[in-house]
């Protein structure tokens, strides 16, 4: 291919893994007292939505050919999709942190994972409610009671509202991109799906999701020792873990 395109298609390539590793390494770092919602979103942006994005803008950039290479549309177009492939990253990262907690596994919590959750819980407002979740957390990964009434906060309407608003935000903007960039494309039925499936409102995930054999199914009675955290979409997302 033309060598311009072949320079840019490399630096998105080399771009969107180092941003990827940052936000690896502050998932990894961050301690959940410590940082609050809008920093474990910017992780998110750089863990998972940078490795979509960097997916998004690679496919772009071959449709579009030579002329992406350089400042014009095609470019801008280019840019837009990699912002579509980052909102649909976030949204793939907010799904995994939910299925975490449906399934009953709770391991961001036994590894002391600071998700977008968590943050909203140990950053509320009311003081005494944000001390009690501090305790909790401070002893639920060693104690099967405390990680399961540190559970039920997390599913509390306090902290699913700005959960389900970030959702709708990130939805709509995926939503509106697509309408732009793909507005009569075969394909775009299919990405708008996908979107929706990502930005299901996490209270609804939660009333028709949740375990029927008790709070505690699937959850072994002794600790769990911490493991990575694997990024979403693994396998069919470039392998982000």
């Amino acid at each position: 291919m033309p060598e311009p395109l072949r320079r840019v298609l490399t630096a998105d390539y080399l771009e969107g893994w180092t941003a990827a590793t940052d936000g690896q390494l502050g998932d990894l770092l961050n301690e959940p007292g410590r940082v609050g919602p809008d920093e474990v979103r910017e992780v998110y942006r750089k863990k998972s939505g940078a490795v979509y994005a960097m997916a998004c803008a690679l496919t772009a950039r071959l449709a579009y050919g030579a002329g992406s290479a350089v400042a014009g549309p095609d470019a801008e177009r280019v840019a837009a999709w990699g912002e579509f492939g980052e909102v649909l990253g976030i949204l793939a990262q907010l799904r995994n942190d939910h299925e975490d907690l449906r399934d009953g596994a709770g391991a961001d919590l036994r590894n002391g994972t600071a998700t977008y959750r968590l943050a909203q819980l140990l950053h509320r407002s009311d003081r005494a409610g944000r001390e009690r979740a501090r305790q909790l957390f401070s002893r639920a990964a060693v104690s099967e009671p405390h990680h399961r009434e540190l559970t039920e906060l997390l599913r509390s309407p306090d902290v699913l509202r700005p959960c389900n608003r970030l959702l709708a935000e990130l939805r709509h903007r995926a939503h509106a991109l697509l309408d732009v960039l793909a507005p009569a494309s075969p394909h775009t039925a299919l990405l708008r799906s996908r979107v929706d499936a990502e930005a299901r409102s996490a209270d609804v995930c939660e009333q028709q999701e949740r375990p029927t054999t008790g709070p505690s199914a699937g959850v072994s009675e002794a600790p769990v020792a911490p493991r990575p955290r694997p990024a979403p979409g693994g396998e069919g997302a470039g392998e982000t873990g």
